[in-house]
């Protein structure tokens, strides 16, 4: 149960039920199996609610905080609806449990009962109810329509009405108390992200051994590139070393043949100077 004192609070139940807006457990491909039985236009629940009291002749003004509706949601263990092989509850409509909230709520709060939607598109089938709080004198009272003590009778006779379908009462006095919508879905965020977060951590986990793979290989590469490298550098160092011996040899051997190039060209000028008496074949005129 859950009240619905302001065109805020009203404007949220609306667009939730009537999927108006992403609701984060529920399934985008089953929205289809959602129905409305009632409210068939899916006006707003303000608006009914509203329309509801005018024309039950209220009298007493409205005061702005009064709450105009109840919302009033019907349901049962998950495993008490059938399912598939892949865990999808089936299709009830048409079936003898939806028809049997039906002629209950219709049975307590006849035309008080203003919209009635089924939800198919989330793990567990379920209805919401919008009641009007009306008193039989004609009063809008939700605190003298729901009491604590009519609750009780509430749940106590609902139960009653479920008992052909082997469903039991809950624990009457309980002290378990329920969360709202917001908190719900902030949980759901919650547990979304952790499995989100699970699913990576996993995959990461399932990579190791393919990354460790791949970074044997890679060591091993560069492994066998750095020997490569270091063959190619001694290779060099042998090439350079021969390369500065061989210009040894080429500049000894060019300063050897400087200095007997030398010698060469000194002889020769002398020899230059004296050409008459050195030549063994002159012959002397007289």
């Amino acid at each position: 149960m859950s009240k619905c004192k302001s065109s805020g609070s009203a404007t949220g139940k609306t667009q939730h039920n009537y999927r108006e807006r992403e609701v984060l457990n529920a399934d985008k491909e089953r929205q289809h199996l959602n129905q409305e039985y009632l409210n068939l236009t899916q006006k707003s629940i303000w608006d009914i609610a509203t329309e509801r009291i005018e024309e039950a002749g209220v009298k007493r003004k409205i005061k702005p905080d009064a709450v105009r509706a109840v919302e009033m949601i019907l349901s049962a263990s998950a495993d008490f609806f059938e399912r598939d092989e892949n865990g999808i509850a089936f299709d009830i409509r048409g079936g003898e449990w939806l028809a049997k909230n039906m002629e209950f709520l219709q049975g307590r709060y006849g035309k008080n009962l203003v919209a009635l939607t089924l939800h198919q598109d989330e793990k567990t089938p379920h209805l919401h109810a919008i009641i009007v709080p009306l008193t039989q004198d004609n009063r809008l009272s939700a605190k003298e329509v729901f009491t604590p003590r009519t609750l009780r009778v509430l749940q106590t006779d609902y139960a009653k009405a479920m008992k052909c379908f082997g469903l039991e009462r809950g624990v009457e006095g309980s002290k378990a108390k329920h969360s709202d919508m917001k908190t719900y879905y902030g949980a759901v965020k919650s547990l979304n992200d952790l499995q989100e977060e699970t699913k990576e951590a996993q995959a990461l986990k399932e990579s190791i051994p393919d990354l460790q793979i791949q970074k044997q290989f890679l060591e091993q590469q560069l492994r066998l590139e750095r020997e490569k490298f270091e063959r190619e550098k001694a290779k060099d160092k042998l090439e350079r070393e021969r390369l500065e011996q061989e210009m040894v040899k080429l500049k000894f051997n060019y300063e050897f043949s400087k200095v007997a190039l030398d010698k060469v060209e000194k002889e020769l000028a002398e020899k230059q100077k004296t050409p008459t008496q050195n030549n063994p074949f002159k012959r002397s005129i007289r």
